[in-house]
């Protein structure tokens, strides 16, 4: 199968580049999808129609430092930026007061819409979390364990 794709040219049709599995088109990535690293150092292997055509490899997807938490548990790495903003979503009434808070308080706002950054795995590492202290030591004998 990966000789067959090695021998394959360029789709001849926009539709031809949708879910093509070694070219795409700008147009035909996900909201949460990205090329990386960025145009300037990424290869284009052609213009299809005045568009650039990358890779299909060099395409990454990208999730938000809440979801890497909770679907992987990863955590995004100190420092990193985002490689793309989307629209914050109210899935939940939690989420909903929050987006209300920072609308008032015109906090990570783009045109009026709140905003959250997307992060590829690259950005990311495990999760280590802070180790567990049995406090029930510390009343009988007055002092934590180091």
């Amino acid at each position: 199968m990966v000789s067959l794709q090695v021998n394959e040219r360029m789709p001849t049709s926009i539709a031809g580049f949708k879910d093509h599995p070694l070219y795409v088109l700008i147009r035909h990535l996900k909201q949460t999808e990205a090329i990386f690293p960025e145009p300037p150092e990424t290869p284009e292997l052609g213009k299809f129609r005045g568009e650039s055509v990358y890779p299909r490899s060099s395409v990454v997807s990208m999730k938000t430092a809440e979801n890497w938490l909770r679907s992987e548990g990863r955590t995004v790495k100190e420092g990193e930026a985002a490689l793309k903003s989307i629209k914050m979503r109210a899935s939940t009434v939690g989420r909903m007061r929050e987006l209300e808070i920072l609308k008032e308080a015109g906090q990570s706002e783009q045109n009026g819409e709140a905003m959250q950054g997307l992060y590829a795995r690259h950005q990311t590492e495990k999760f280590v979390p802070i180790p567990v202290i049995d406090v029930s030591l510390f009343y009988t004998t007055g002092r934590l364990p180091c």
